[in-house]
């Protein structure tokens, strides 16, 4: 039996797609966390390549 995906890499692969990634920032800043805030914006630099990807 195949394995499924855990949460985080289905999140993960979903937060790859700028419109989801934008979708679940929202809905974290309306949550009005700033643990969570960090978090979910953790999640979105590890789906785009990890944050070498951001630094110029």
């Amino acid at each position: 039996m195949p394995k499924s995906a855990s949460y985080h890499e289905k999140l993960i692969e979903d937060l790859k797609y700028p419109l989801e990634a934008a979708a679940y920032i929202e809905v974290i800043l309306e949550e009005g966390d700033p643990k969570m805030l960090s978090k979910a914006l953790k999640n979105v630099i590890e789906a785009k390549g990890g944050i070498e990807q951001f630094s110029v």
